[in-house]
């Protein structure tokens, strides 16, 4: 995918230590088809092996057509 980001956004709620387990969740906010590219917005939430997250974020930009 030829994702090129106009922002990303990270928010670090706990510590990851070695070991670890974490999952993560993506979910598409904005997908728009518009001349030559595409804009798209998603957000997440990571989360460690005890269900505590980890990690969220968003992010914005435009994906370029081939």
């Amino acid at each position: 995918m030829n994702y090129i980001a106009r922002q990303m956004v990270f928010d670090f709620l706990r510590p990851v230590f070695t070991g670890d387990i974490i999952r993560c969740e993506v979910t598409i906010t904005h997908f728009e088809k518009v001349d030559g590219h595409t804009n798209m917005a998603a957000k997440w939430v990571c989360y460690n092996q005890r269900g505590k997250e980890v990690l969220t974020g968003h992010t914005h930009g435009i994906i370029r057509d081939a």
